[in-house]
């Protein structure tokens, strides 16, 4: 579901809703092998994932690429009730919308390993639809929605170096791209016909013609919105609007998700797109989607223990798609952070080889939508965060297009490395918490690692006895103080923001909080109570 959409009940009843023909439940179907022989690497791969994988020692035969046995899937289709949606090669599964007797009949073959809910047909007497006012209503992310993360990551340092993600193909995975060929901001990648390729994973029936000329629903110009944020670009009388740092980029384009409706089933969408760009040697790719609360049968909602990064089929397919395809994920973390039964990230967000980012105000403070990680998460989440005044959503592209840049700078540079220097460029590191991550990342310390120089980290921890703490910092006369207190040095229990006086700061300690983390200006710096 969208990261930006704002959630409105609607009370309806089975018999209105005429979901007769569509009673089937729908499952990952996971088969027990594969037919191996007389595979070639180029029945899976381009041309240029193949020169991507060979210039980056990634294996150019995995058995994940191979195709499913065709024998298993066509015995599978052949049962009565069975309607076959979409394949996943990673996984050698496909998924199915299954009637119960179907279901019982595709347990027992013997090539069946495990079947896996993904959507139930139940008719809940309450339902959710989603409801973004933003996108309904015509409008987009204000003007200054655009330009503040920019600055905040430091545009002019990468238009010093002349990055902007030229030579790069990218992949935004999203819900529609409506409009986005007539949007001022985007002419650039058409006039340069820098969309490559589209594909409508939620109604592949649909013609190409029409990807961008007709909306299937309302919420579908999220994807042209997201895509502005990475891209977006204008030169008018000579004067530069600039939206997204990747302006240069080419795209690969993948609508998954159906804006009229939240449902499980489409996160084999997801799946199926992210396998599909691999195919095509995408690097990097960004979705402003999620899944975790709010669908349309509350029965499928996930449950908190289950953002793990371990369970979600989006989560492992964002990992297997790091660790074993050397693709690089930006996710939006996710809209939940007011709601007070969650709180908590979505998936893919929890995937720990996932590039998670969340929203803040012009502090590197944390909107208070924007989802918070798990607590008991064995890493950090999310990772980094920026200026976002609608939804992490439009976070997210933002980041995307600077770590394009980053690979621009320095293609050889690994995912790892790449993981690690964006989070060491910004502005909190090495203080990060459960709630904007590391903070803002910074293009001049980003440039900087990537080409090999030695940073000073920040190492000031400041040890303070008592419960109060005074300080004195230079040039911060009336300045803004944002204090995170922390129960453990990175879970935050509550984000505070004070005034300077007379260059003084108060810092009180907040109940339970064994940490405090200050920042002022460009002074970052850890309280250690005691």
């Amino acid at each position: 579901m969208k990261q930006s959409i704002w959630l409105t009940l609607i009370f309806l009843v089975c018999g209105s809703l005429q979901v007769t023909a569509q009673q089937n439940s729908k499952y990952w179907v996971f088969l027990k092998d594969k037919n191996t022989s007389n595979y070639h690497y180029t029945q899976s791969l381009s041309a240029e994932a193949i020169r991507n994988r060979t210039e980056r020692q990634i294996p150019l035969v995995q058995y994940s690429d191979m195709p499913l046995n065709s024998e298993y899937v066509q015995q599978i289709g052949l049962i009565d009730g069975v309607q076959i949606k979409n394949y996943s090669k990673w996984f050698n599964a496909i998924s199915a919308e299954l009637s119960p007797q179907a279901l019982a009949q595709v347990q027992k073959l013997p090539f069946v390993t495990e079947t896996k809910l993904i959507y139930s047909s139940r008719c809940a007497s309450q339902l959710t639809k989603s409801q973004d006012p933003d996108i309904l209503q015509g409008r987009k992310p204000r003007s200054n929605d655009y330009s503040l993360p920019l600055v905040q990551m430091g545009i002019a340092d990468m238009e010093k170096a002349n990055l902007n993600a030229a030579g790069l193909t990218l992949g935004v995975i999203d819900a529609g791209f409506y409009g986005a060929h007539t949007n001022k901001n985007l002419k650039h990648l058409f006039e340069s016909k820098s969309i490559v390729d589209t594909k409508d994973f939620v109604s592949p029936q649909r013609s190409k013609d029409v990807f961008f000329s007709e909306a299937a629903t309302n919420d579908d110009n999220h994807g042209t919105n997201v895509l502005e944020m990475i891209a977006g670009y204008r030169l008018k009388n000579g004067v530069v609007s600039q939206q997204g740092f990747a302006h240069k980029a080419k795209f690969y384009l993948a609508r998954t998700d159906h804006g009229g409706e939240e449902k499980r089933r489409e996160e084999d969408n997801w799946v199926r797109a992210l396998e599909w760009m691999d195919s095509l040697g995408v690097r990097l790719i960004n979705s402003s989607l999620g899944y975790a609360t709010g669908f349309d049968d509350p029965n499928d909602n996930y449950e908190t223990k289950q953002i793990d990064g371990k369970t979600t089929m989006t989560t492992l397919a964002a990992n297997l798609a790091f660790k074993e395809k050397g693709m690089f994920l930006v996710v939006s973390a996710g809209n939940e952070g007011d709601e007070p039964n969650w709180r908590i990230l979505s998936a893919p967000a929890d995937a720990l080889h996932a590039l998670s980012i969340g929203a803040t105000g012009d502090l590197p403070s944390r909107q208070s939508y924007s989802s918070i990680g798990p607590e008991d998460l064995g890493y950090l989440k999310p990772n980094v965060s920026c200026f976002s005044a609608t939804g992490t959503s439009f976070s997210a592209p933002a980041v995307m297009g600077f770590v394009a840049c980053l690979i621009q700078k320095k293609p050889s540079v690994s995912n790892e490395e790449l993981f690690e220097l964006v989070q060491k460029s910004a502005a909190l590191y090495p203080f990060g918490n459960n709630y904007v991550g590391y903070g803002f990342p910074n293009a001049k310390r980003a440039i900087a690692l990537l080409e090999g120089q030695n940073l000073a980290q920040n190492q000031d921890v400041r040890k303070i006895k008592g419960n109060k703490a005074s300080f004195k910092i230079k040039d911060t006369y009336n300045s803004d103080v944002l204090v995170f207190h922390k129960k453990d040095q990175k879970n935050v229990i509550e984000q505070e923001i004070l005034t300077m006086k007379k260059n003084k700061a108060l810092i009180k300690r907040y109940a339970d909080a064994e940490y405090s983390t200050v920042i002022v200006n460009n002074t970052v710096f850890e309280i250690e109570w005691r």
